[in-house]
Parts: C-alpha cells; sequence; structure tokens
C-alpha cells in the first residue's frame, strides 16, 4: 500500500484545491517555408539553411527568391531524373534561369537529404582570417554514401546547375557545376559583405573622439577597407590578377595596377563634391571598390612532348 499525497499537493477537498480550465481549443494556420526561415533570419544572423523535409517545386522556387534577396545559402535536395533536364517545368532549371544563386542545388537519387547538410557544414567551416583558408568543393569528401551516377547523369547534372557525391576510381568526390555559379564564389562574397560591415561599423564604433568629415577621416575608411580586403587576399578568396571587366571607375591606370598588384582597389568620392544634406546628416562620400576574385582551379589539360 502506498501512501496517499493528495493533502500535500493540494488535490484534496478541502486543502484550498481550486480547477481552472483551460482554454478552448484552436487551429493554428500552417506557417509556410519562406515565413518560417525569414522569422528565423530575424532573430539570428544566419548565412545558411536547409529543411529536413523536401520543399515542393513552388516552395524550393519561393525560398530561391528569398535566399538571393536576403544574402543566406540555403540547400536543397533533388532527386527524380526530371530535374536533370533542361526543361521550364522542372525547378532546378528555373531556379538557374532566374538567377537565384544563392540556392544551392544538390542531386542524388536516392533521396538522401543528409547531403544537403554534410555539403553546407563544410562550406560554412572557412576561417576567414586564415591564411589559404578559402575552399573549393569540388573533389571533396563529405561524411554521407556516395551515390553510383552515368556519365549521361554527370553531364546533365553539370548542365542544369546541380552538384552531385559519386565515386571516381571508387573515391567518393563532390562533382561541381558552375551553371547555377559555384558554392564557394557565393559564400565568398557573403563572408567579405559582413567582414566588411562589421569592420566598418567597429571603426567608428571604436573611435574615443570622432572621424572627422575630413580628407583625413576619409582616407581611414579607406584604410579600414583595404585592411578588411588584404585580409580576404590572404585568405585565398581574392588575388592580384588582371581586369577582365570594361566597368572601371576612378582613374584607369591607377584601377589596373592596384588590381594587378593587390587584387583590389578603392577610393572615395570628393568632399567638395557631397551633397550639404549628405554632410548635414553626417555621412561619407560614397566609397567605391573592386575586387578580383582568385577563383579555383578544377581541371587541367596536359600536353606531353616525348622524345626518343
Amino acid at each position: 500500500m502506498g501512501t496517499y499525497i493528495g493533502v500535500i499537493l493540494g488535490l484534496s477537498s478541502g486543502t484550498g484545491a481550486v480547477a481552472t480550465q483551460g482554454a478552448a481549443s484552436d487551429t493554428i494556420a500552417l506557417e509556410t517555408k519562406v515565413a518560417c526561415i525569414t522569422e528565423i533570419k530575424s532573430q539570428t544572423n544566419m548565412y545558411g539553411a536547409m529543411f529536413i523535409d523536401e520543399p515542393t517545386s513552388q516552395e524550393a522556387q519561393d525560398l530561391a527568391d528569398w535566399s538571393q534577396a536576403n544574402h543566406v545559402l540555403v540547400y536543397d535536395v533533388f532527386d527524380t531524373s526530371s530535374n536533370l533536364e533542361i526543361d521550364v517545368t522542372n525547378p532546378v532549371w528555373l531556379i538557374k534561369l532566374a538567377g537565384n544563386t544563392n540556392y544551392r542545388m544538390l542531386y542524388s537519387a536516392a533521396g538522401n537529404r543528409k547531403l544537403a547538410a554534410s555539403y553546407m557544414a563544410r562550406v560554412h567551416t572557412v576561417n576567414f582570417n586564415a591564411e589559404n583558408s578559402a575552399l573549393t568543393m569540388h573533389l571533396k569528401e563529405l561524411n554521407v554514401v556516395a551515390e553510383s551516377y552515368t556519365q549521361t547523369e554527370i553531364t546533365k547534372a553539370k548542365a542544369v546547375g546541380l552538384d552531385i557525391y559519386t565515386t571516381i576510381k571508387l573515391t567518393p568526390v563532390v562533382l561541381t557545376s558552375g551553371a547555377n555559379d559555384f558554392v564557394d564564389n557565393r559564400y565568398n562574397l557573403v563572408g567579405y559583405k559582413d567582414a566588411v560591415e562589421v569592420d566598418m561599423f567597429n571603426l567608428l564604433k571604436g573611435t574615443t573622439t570622432k572621424i572627422p568629415q575630413t580628407s583625413k577621416g576619409v582616407n581611414q575608411l579607406i584604410d579600414q577597407l583595404e585592411k578588411t580586403t588584404r585580409g580576404f587576399v590572404r585568405a585565398g578568396v581574392f588575388a592580384p590578377g588582371t581586369w577582365s571587366s570594361p566597368d572601371y571607375f576612378g582613374d584607369y591606370k591607377a584601377f589596373t595596377r592596384n588590381i594587378e598588384q593587390n587584387g583590389f582597389y578603392f577610393i572615395a568620392g570628393r568632399l567638395s563634391d557631397q551633397p550639404q544634406a549628405d554632410r548635414a546628416a553626417r555621412k561619407s562620400p560614397v566609397l567605391q571598390g573592386a575586387v578580383k576574385n582568385a577563383g579555383a582551379i578544377h581541371s587541367a589539360d596536359i600536353i606531353i612532348n616525348f622524345n626518343l
């Protein structure tokens, strides 16, 4: 026989227990994936995400629009053979045509959604403060089971913008597609944008006095931009090289020389040209920058001449 504890818990008659009726049941509307990720983004400044359950074709396109607008890389796994086709009914192809390069699309015939989690975990471990730390996902190994594909499937995946995880001579490797840009380009850009914003805020916040609206003050801002960018050169994101775009600003010779020697170039607008409203609002003149992407080597053609 046990000991009755209803009196101790205040459940018995005469012990002061009061019955309180609960609220009536209510049905809560289903939250969309875009609404869900928007709320998460408002709570924490994330840079990558994936959903455990598979988005529908329309949800994937909506999430792709959101990822591009909010500078967040969203990873998704597609698993049907129709996703390999260049066709307007294929959401993968539509996302590629829309230029939503922040939506990172992977292919798994087995429907293994862990592929997205493992892939994202590898991408988002780059420490941009380290030397030569930038990476490419091409030929990397993941913590999921690699799948077997025909050369036709590999070629189709590359054409539509799907990365796959397969084997080359029994060695597990990621095969990347640049059709929807490469993931390292997108992640490096997100990381660089964040670093510029944080470092510039810290410069303005960290001064014990002020940064004046003078040439000296503007040069402090330019110096900080160059310092931040130099760190990304050291990490291997940017590098000295030849500027191949017809677009430039400032003095052309100074522009190309700095790109070739440093991998970046920054200038500020003239204080004398600044609108009075901007000066009254204590804004800096517009700062402009250009950076040269270091890229990555994924393959090589080799010609060897033999002579007897």
